[in-house]
């Protein structure tokens, strides 16, 4: 079995394995259809929000007015809300009715909440037929490490009448940050326009055009997002890689630069120049970027054109196809199905039916029908089947229309081709017959739509290098100008192709969705795009043609995978380079306190008394930490990375303090620990992971540890932070009982007592050492019976004496307090 397919199922494991549940657990659900209705105090609702949006839309539409409702959620009813219309492309891309919306849960009803969430966004699914783009590009982001929204689907319901099915799209807000940072009380700004990050001086005011400030408002604090611009901008290419990496999370930005470009996200900075935020944590007084809006990625386009041919199986190619014209409200039906077939259906969507080849029908009715044809044959002794509808107008009569007969038109008017184009364009239906519409005629008369039957795919050629070379987007012309910063980019990339960006784990994803949405479509009474669009660009690649614009997800993958593989190799890059050296158990988490308080805890080198994790090399090897990560989340497994640089010493311990507290000295991670029970686990990014470990409550000040050291199970026990976590010896435990450490605590020394009945000349040596088991003092025995060290210059905290002799080494935790 192929590593990447291991990493896949022991995640898979993993996730079942994991105890607390997030806020959004149950709403951003992806394995059922979610169900929301709305209950509006006004009977013209709709025209209403469509009126407000109108009026109120510039600026992305971020200021359009809420509408109050009530909205019941998977049944569960919820006092009144605030819903709006919002979007741009994805408003004028849509139908008159299948807008997006916003809601705000306590827009009109203060703190009110459903799952955790304040606010969601409904999605319509423009520019994106399978409605599965956003979906898929924020779930690579997520596994990648970056914070980014969670999708799921559900049917909306505006006062009991099906609306359409929807995405569930997480916001970014507040309740975000509180979710995936540290800390949530930081400045989150909104990226509402297109730039590029230039600087454009000290002032903010030439900012705003393109940026608004979303938390924090009142305090209206702008000076760190300009210091950012300026450093960006400003800095000396010898001090930029420093400057940059103090104000910037530089590592999260290449990892989404990276996704943007592997699912040829144009409408992003890479060359769209929008759709983003910047968030500065607190905690780490860095800017974080924050991905948004995915739906023109891996092919989304700005179109609802077409009428794809759906996908056929390989082993047993059909594309039904079909024709048709009107004369007198008789309607012919000419099959153009390829190839040669045996037998057909027709349904003209009336309740008539028929199994002749080529059928005509009568309709009694006005309107629009839909029309279906399914083909079948034989091969290799299978039944081949496969089917094709198409929506006609009833109530279109084309002997009205300017035909060879009684106009300017060339062509009769019972021409399927010519009834088509009159059809879609009224002037050469009613006026006269021009340039641009004989050009229309002689574009359908060569498409697949009349006579391209058995065309696959799109005419789409979007393939982004891995290097953008586009010089204005200086964010990324700095970062690709500091060699260490292309590099790990490049690492990066071959991180995704390996474990996440490819076909072994997004066709199961896409498969999975389909089969879940597709019931639901079906039965969309405003689903944007043509019918057959949905099993098109959710099928095995194969189909297209008919007009369509937008390439199947399937097909669009596969192009892409190749063209990367491509482009790291036009690079000169060796992935092979960023695979980790190390695997199962060479790192162990080999010590954790879930529960860790003063009194009797361990401080922190801050003084403060946090979560913490020792972690063991079990190597005789130093271990250089770079692109290792630590996480309490399955979901998430790349949440903490090790900064770069942290090494752990060949068979020595490492403390990470998980307290949220990246700030502070030592190493201290995004996210805490739960007394009632947690999951960790350690891997590096290319998916190798070295240890996890699900722990149930746990006791204060007690810690959870391998027994034996490295290697053992675990078991509850008394700490012993960054020593071996195994049971003294007899010699051990008498020596511990006659060595005294005094005063403890000390201000200004310690003065270690041997006691009456020790060899003196067993003793080696006596060692204080900091928190993070650094030796900060060291004396080599003498044969007498105490040893004094000074401590009136080491700062206010916990300490540790070491004293080694000649059949081990025995530890004592002493506390320096001033």
């Amino acid at each position: 079995m192929n590593k990447s397919k291991l990493t896949l199922i022991l995640f898979g494991f993993l996730l079942s394995l994991h105890l607390s549940a997030q806020k959004g657990e149950s709403l951003f659900d992806p394995n059922y259809m979610h169900e929301v209705r709305f209950y509006f105090f006004e009977n013209n609702f709709f025209e209403n929000m469509d009126s407000l949006w109108d009026v109120h839309h510039a600026a992305s539409g971020i200021n359009v007015p809420y509408t109050k409702a009530l909205v019941q959620i998977d049944g569960n009813w919820l006092d009144t809300v605030g819903i709006r219309i919002k979007g741009l492309s994805s408003y004028y891309k849509a139908n008159s009715k299948k807008k997006p919306f916003k809601v705000d849960l306590n827009e009109f009803t203060e703190g009110q909440q459903y799952d955790g969430m304040k606010k969601f966004n409904l999605h319509n699914g423009a520019c994106d037929p399978a409605m599965l783009r956003d979906m898929l590009a924020y779930d690579v982001l997520r596994k990648a490490g970056v914070a980014a929204p969670r999708v799921s689907h559900c049917r909306l319901y505006f006062n009991d009448e099906f609306w359409g099915v929807y995405s569930i799209i997480e916001q970014i807000d507040k309740t975000f940050l509180k979710n995936n940072f540290a800390s949530g009380g930081g400045t989150l700004i909104k990226n509402t326009g297109w730039d590029e990050l230039h600087w454009k001086g000290p002032d903010i005011d030439p900012y705003l055009e393109d940026y608004e400030m979303k938390t924090n408002e009142d305090e209206n604090d702008w000076s760190g997002f300009l210091h950012f611009v300026d450093v960006l901008n400003n800095t000396p290419d010898a001090e930029f890689a420093q400057a940059i990496q103090e104000v910037f999370d530089v590592d999260l930005y290449l990892h989404v630069m990276a996704v943007d470009v592997m699912t040829n996200n144009w409408d992003s900075y890479i060359d769209g120049e929008r759709n983003w935020y910047l968030y500065h944590e607190p905690s780490s007084g860095k800017f974080h970027w924050i991905p948004w809006d995915y739906n023109l990625s891996l092919g989304g386009a700005l179109t609802v054109e077409g009428a794809p041919y759906p996908p056929f199986e390989e082993d047993c190619y059909l594309q039904a196809s079909f024709s048709y014209y009107s004369d007198d409200n008789v309607f012919y039906f000419i099959n153009k199905t390829v190839p040669d077939i045996q037998q057909v259906f027709w349904d003209f969507g009336d309740g008539h039916t028929s199994t002749e080849l080529e059928p005509s029908h009568q309709y009694t009715g006005t309107g629009t029908a839909t029309v279906c044809l399914t083909a079948y044959r034989m091969e290799n002794g299978n039944i081949c089947e496969n089917k094709r509808c198409k929506e006609i107008d009833l109530n279109f009569e084309p002997q009205q229309c300017q035909s060879i007969i009684n106009g300017t038109s060339p062509y009769p008017a019972t021409d399927p081709i010519f009834q088509l184009v009159a059809q879609q364009d009224e002037v050469c239906c009613e006026g006269d017959w021009d340039a641009l519409c004989a050009l229309q005629y002689y574009e359908l008369s060569n498409s697949g739509q009349q006579s391209g039957v058995g065309t696959q795919g799109v005419e789409y050629d979007r393939d982004y290098p891995l290097i953008i070379a586009d010089t204005n987007k200086v964010l990324i012309r700095r970062l690709m100008n500091v060699p260490e910063f292309r590099e790990r980019y490049l690492n990066i990339c071959c991180y995704l192709l390996a474990n996440n960006f490819n076909q072994q784990r997004l066709f199961p994803l896409i498969d999975q969705q389909a089969d879940l949405l597709r019931p639901h479509i079906k039965e969309d009474p405003n689903y944007i795009f043509h019918p057959d669009f949905f099993e098109y660009d959710t099928g095995n690649g194969s189909g297209g043609g008919g007009g369509a614009e937008i390439p199947a997800l399937k097909w669009l993958l596969s192009q892409r995978f190749e063209q990367l593989e491509g482009h790291l190799a036009d690079e000169g890059h060796d992935c092979s380079n960023a695979t980790s050296l190390y695997g199962w158990h060479d790192i162990v988490i080999n010590e954790v306190a879930a529960s860790n308080v003063d009194p009797g805890g361990i401080p922190d080198p801050a003084g403060g008394y946090g979560d913490w994790i020792e972690l063991y090399n079990n190597t005789a090897a130093e271990v250089r930490l770079d692109n290792f990560y630590l996480t309490d989340d399955p979901a998430k497994p790349l949440r903490w990375a090790f900064p770069i640089g942290t090494v752990i010493a060949p068979n020595g311990y490492l403390i990470v303090w998980a307290d949220e507290d990246e700030d502070e000295p030592g190493l201290h991670t995004n996210f805490k620990l739960s007394k009632s029970g947690e999951f960790l686990m350690l891997m590096h990014e290319d998916g190798s992971v070295l240890d996890s470990l699900t722990f149930g409550e746990q006791v204060t000040n007690l810690t959870y540890s391998r027994i034996p050291n490295g290697t053992g199970d675990f078991e509850i026990k008394a700490a012993t932070h960054g020593f071996n976590n195994s049971p003294v010896n007899a010699v051990e435990a008498e020596l511990a009982e006659q060595i005294t450490v005094l005063p403890n605590p000390s201000d200004e020394q310690l003065v270690i007592d041997f006691g009456q009945n020790i060899l003196l000349n067993e003793i080696l040596s006596v060692s204080l050492l900091s928190p993070l088991g650094k030796t900060l003092r060291f004396e080599i025995s003498d044969n007498s019976s105490r040893v004094v060290i000074p401590t009136a210059s080491f700062p206010p905290g916990c300490y540790f004496v070491k004293i080694d002799f000649t059949s081990g080494s025995l530890m004592k935790k002493v506390v320096i307090a001033h």
